[in-house]
């Protein structure tokens, strides 16, 4: 009798298993129907910095032809959690705080998800705004609630408001640039390059292979083609980040011509400069600047994309800002001066010191290097902060 009943208990228990394994079979082979986006969690362990460096994506993942994917990130730094959600190559949201009863990781997992359903849905790029709504702000896609900002995620000098703006400005930057996109059109564009080149000891700033203008004089520690070459980065970054043409314009620093792309330092004026122009300094700087709102006007003019179809329909949402953080020396940390450091505010706020490295140019010229960076003590590896610049050395005009 006992054995009988062993029998069909064993029976009974291979029957469930069984059961189980057609179970499992059915369930996987029924999942790639069902829609589900892909979302891949990265863990990143950096110590005592806010920053991150990219990770290898690990896994494979499934999204529809032509759709980038979000992913989100865990973020380990200073003894906290973070979220992050990238797209592409660009940061376009960072959860630091919780809300409904979700932690920011989990929050940056369900706003990757939710901005690759969208995507699915036919939503385009432009279609992510901040809106208020019951007393907080939140990005929306059409009719699709994206994220809330919870009041751990706002800076001291922040809003709500602002980082809802610029989380959405950054999806549908990050989206544009995915897709080939621009801004207001979805409309394929062609490159835009911006590059230096040296013309006889000159530096040559130039846009789609012709030559804006020529930087003429070196300053201390950099040769006329490295401040091309320089100017050449940040121009490129701002087209980049959305710049128009009449964003482009002179202005002064302390004293000095510059041109600037919103509120993006671009260029500073010499005074050999201006000197070897025949030219005042503050006249040499809208000479530059009409160079390169005229370059930009040329392209979007060749693209089939004129500014009537995009000045003022989308513009960068977040503000460019400065502030102030001592100089520290590489692996020591000793206090050297202070710093003038400007950028947008979301990465600004990161910077908490700026590294300064000496080196040397033939054993007879010292060239020091300045380097935002997201902790007060550099460390063998320079968490460098990206995006922003440093502008000024205490009294000592750069």
């Amino acid at each position: 009798m006992n054995i009988g009943r062993r029998l069909l208990a064993a029976v009974g228990v291979l029957a469930l298993c069984l059961a189980a394994i057609g179970l499992g079979y059915a369930v996987r082979a029924g999942l790639p129907g069902l829609g589900i986006p892909a979302v891949v969690a990265q863990d990143i362990v950096t110590p005592d910095t806010d920053t991150t460096e990219d990770a290898d994506e690990t896994g494979d993942t499934e999204e529809a032809p032509g759709i980038p994917p979000a992913l989100a990130e865990m973020i380990r730094g200073d003894g906290q959690t973070y979220g992050k959600v990238r797209i592409g190559e660009r940061e376009v949201i960072e959860t630091r705080g919780e809300a409904s009863g979700f932690g920011p990781y989990e929050r940056a997992s369900i706003a990757a998800a939710r901005i690759t359903l969208a995507l699915e849905a036919g939503i385009k790029p432009d279609d992510f705004e901040a809106i208020s709504r019951d007393e907080e702000w939140i990005v929306i896609a059409k009719d699709r609630a994206i994220i809330s900002v919870a009041p751990g995620d706002v800076a001291e000098d922040s809003t709500a408001e602002e980082l809802a703006g610029t989380w959405a400005a950054n999806i549908s930057m990050a989206l544009h640039e995915a897709m080939g996109t621009t801004p207001g059109g979805d409309v394929a564009m062609p490159p835009f390059v911006v590059e230096a080149k040296d013309r006889d000891g000159l530096g040559a700033v130039l846009v789609n292979g012709q030559e804006v203008f020529a930087i003429v004089a070196p300053t201390p520690g950099l040769t006329a083609v490295e401040r091309a070459d320089l100017v050449a980065k940040r121009f490129q970054q701002a087209f980049e980040d959305g710049v128009l043409p009449r964003d482009i314009r002179a202005d002064t620093l302390q004293g000095m011509a510059i041109v600037k792309a919103g509120e993006m330092l671009v260029a500073t004026v010499a005074p050999d400069d201006a000197q070897t122009a025949g030219k005042s300094g503050e006249a040499l700087a809208r000479d530059w600047a009409a160079g390169l709102a005229g370059a930009l006007d040329t392209y979007y003019a060749q693209a089939g994309k004129p500014l009537a179809a995009t000045a003022g329909e989308w513009q960068p949402r977040e503000p460019y800002d400065d502030k102030w953080v001592p100089i520290v020396s590489i692996l020591e940390g000793v206090k050297l001066g202070l710093a003038r450091v400007n950028g947008p505010r979301s990465r600004l706020r990161l910077v908490q010191a700026v590294a300064q490295f000496e080196t040397h140019w033939k054993d007879h010229l010292e060239i020091d290097v300045y380097i935002p960076i997201s902790t007060k003590v550099p460390g063998k590896t320079i968490k460098n902060v990206k995006g922003c610049a440093v502008t000024g050395l205490g009294d000592i005009k750069l």
